[in-house]
């Protein structure tokens, strides 16, 4: 059976680059959203949902792996991602449960994720001023957000959708916690629904658990993280070598992009320039490939770490990494160089767990990301 991971409680949030109101919506991984749209039904392969069209209820299926998230009007949300369990449980826990006040602001950061709660007074394209739930004023760059979720029930979104999915997973613990459920049991619920409900939470409640590393395997993945690194200096030197055919620098982007956190973005600079430019991993990527350079030496010198990795309150490690890139480029000929630079730039770094079946048990692994890339110091 396919898994799923269940998400359910009742805040409003947000899938949509614009603020919007209350109403049920299905949102897709490509990015589409159908609005007036209600799940109905989950199986193996499929989900089924109406649609209400100049009030009629139009019913409609998809590829289950198609569809992202779901919400209802009163503020409860469904994503589908990796449980265990009968589906069609959790999504009857999702349409029954009641909806829950909030009376703050809610702002998820994106790295480390991080649940801000407080009263927003200003909001402008670039930042967020707002007065925390201990009554301190502050400040945060919209650029570190992911995820608005305003007091009156309105949301913002400022990743994609499938990222802020991911984000929404990671952040869901803490928002359960600093924004307690109302009572989830409706007034005509029946004990035989009411121990399914118990069931479904206390498996949404495990899900939650997250596993620490032992000291073996902390100094074992520390170690894989640098080596992350490097990895990434061998494939931005395939995808810049003109003696290579596009298929396999194309490769060389894919597996390259695999390496980074979704929302990832590199910084760079040029010694002719005294700007930076900061762009996503797969547009720098692929710029790199009609680079004017016969081909490229890239490498990482004195790589360490300036922040070790430590875990956080969502059960993922955090860390940052520090290294000194040189970058040549070469001529025609491959021997003269027509440029070349060396800049000190800082990595974040991410291990995050999910579990991998071993001989039909759930076992915890991890995986090594890496985030963005800045510029700390030009020589």
């Amino acid at each position: 059976m396919k898994k799923y991971y269940f998400i359910l409680f009742n805040v409003f949030c947000v899938i949509c680059s614009l603020q919007a109101h209350a109403q049920d919506a299905i949102y897709f991984a490509n990015g589409n959203n159908v609005q007036n749209a209600l799940i109905t039904k989950i199986t193996e392969e499929m989900v089924s949902f109406q649609v209400k069209r100049d009030d009629k209820e139009v019913p409609y299926s998809f590829p289950r792996e198609n569809v992202l998230i779901a919400f209802l009007k009163n503020g409860n949300y469904l994503v589908l991602s990796v449980i265990q369990g009968d589906p069609n449980q959790f999504l009857q826990t999702f349409l029954t449960a009641p909806p829950r006040e909030n009376t703050l602001d809610i702002i998820v950061k994106t790295t480390p994720v991080e649940v801000i709660t407080g009263k927003i007074s200003y909001e402008s394209d670039e930042i967020i001023n707002f007065e925390s739930a201990t009554g301190q004023a502050s400040s945060i760059a919209k650029e570190e957000i992911s995820v608005i979720i305003y007091k009156d029930g309105s949301h913002k979104l400022l990743l994609e959708p499938t990222a802020a999915a991911a984000v929404i997973v990671e952040a869901n613990r803490t928002i359960r916690r600093l924004v307690p459920p109302a009572s989830r049991r409706p007034s005509n619920e029946s004990s035989e629904q009411r121990e399914k409900r118990v069931e479904s939470e206390a498996m949404i409640s495990k899900t939650d658990a997250k596993p620490a590393l032992s000291e073996e395997d902390y100094n074992t993945y520390s170690k894989k993280a640098l080596q992350k690194v490097d990895e990434f200096s061998a494939y931005l030197n395939i995808i810049t070598d003109k003696s290579r055919d596009s298929d396999e620098k194309d490769k060389a982007i894919e597996q390259a992009s695999k390496l980074f956190m979704p929302t990832a973005t590199i910084e760079v600079t040029s010694k002719y320039r005294a700007s930076t430019h900061q762009y996503k991993i797969q547009d720098y990527l692929s710029r790199l490939k009609l680079l004017p350079y016969s081909r490229t030496n890239i490498e990482w010198m004195e790589v360490q770490y300036v922040n070790e990795l430590k875990q956080e309150a969502d059960g993922n490690y955090y860390g940052n990494i520090s290294g000194q890139q040189t970058f040549t480029g070469y001529s025609k000929n491959g021997k003269d160089v027509l440029y070349s630079d060396v800049t000190r730039k800082n990595v974040k770094v991410k291990l995050q767990s999910y579990d991998k079946s071993v001989d039909g048990q759930q076992m915890a692994n991890w995986e090594i990301l890496l985030g963005n890339i800045g510029i700390s110091v030009n020589q």
